[in-house]
């Protein structure tokens, strides 16, 4: 998984902006850093999610034949899905605030 090629690189982005998107603006799943930190996380998790949770679902995956790198598509969401959220969890505990709620008390 570390010699990705830019395929695999988009493929991954291609994730982590879906799911990123739906996290931030859908289920209002904020974190420290705004969107661009939502979109950092997101994408970390999609690139560990086939190594972490498997490989599923092989016929809509993306191989490189060359350096046998295979990404798969399922496992990477549920990757950035859950990395997303325990990033914003943790931040959570750790004291952080919605802007929203820091403007609110002012």
């Amino acid at each position: 998984m570390i010699g990705l090629d830019v395929f695999a690189f988009l493929y991954l982005l291609a994730v982590a902006v879906a799911v990123s998107l739906l996290m931030y603006y859908a289920f209002k799943v904020k974190v420290p850093g705004k969107y661009l930190a939502s979109l950092i996380w997101a994408w970390i998790g999609a690139w560990i999610g086939t190594p972490v949770f498997g490989k599923w679902f092989k016929d809509i995956s993306y191989t490189n034949y060359q350096t046998k790198i295979s990404i798969y598509i399922v496992p990477a969401i549920i990757g950035a899905i859950s990395l997303l959220y325990l990033y914003h969890s943790f931040a959570l505990c750790m004291g952080w605030k919605y802007e929203e709620e820091k403007k609110a008390k002012k």
